[in-house]
């Protein structure tokens, strides 16, 4: 084989380790600017502070959520960049599972995602105000690939 074969051959070889490479390169980008997309392409995960309000007690938060839905049991309450808009886990007698997202300085309810039923997690999120995005059909795949599996 003469260098110029080599050369071809070692620059057709390197195209996948490229592709993958391209493809990590991407995937964490998107990871590391997840929460900065978020706030680009969702408004109500958006914390608006227009009146430059210091953020209210966690202890309010939580009211927030319990008022709501005064059976809450609150599991966790999440905080993020102060831009973003805080999450309430909670279980409640209605919803088994539940992610309120609460606006840290105003306390306001921005939006949920509640599980109504244990099968709830693994098929359909409902938000508020907004129509019900089905994720059934992703979720069914996995789950049959997961039964396949076991």
């Amino acid at each position: 084989m003469t260098q110029r074969q080599w050369f071809k051959l070692h620059g057709w070889c390197s195209l996948p380790i490229w592709i993958l490479f391209c493809f990590i390169c991407i995937t964490g980008t998107i990871a590391v600017f997840s929460h900065e997309l978020t706030w680009l392409f969702n408004e109500n995960a958006r914390a608006l502070n227009p009146d430059d309000l210091a953020p209210i007690a966690m202890s309010e938060r939580v009211a927030a959520v319990k008022a709501l839905y005064p059976s809450a049991h609150i599991t966790t309450v999440m905080t993020f960049e102060s831009y973003l808009t805080n999450a309430v886990m909670f279980s409640a007698d209605s919803v088994p599972a539940g992610i309120a997202y609460v606006n840290q300085y105003t306390g306001e309810d921005k939006w949920r995602a509640e599980w109504k039923k244990q099968d709830d997690l693994l098929h359909t999120r409902r938000w508020k105000g907004q129509n019900n995005y089905s994720l059934e059909r992703f979720v069914s795949l996995h789950r049959n690939a997961y039964v396949s599996m076991s």
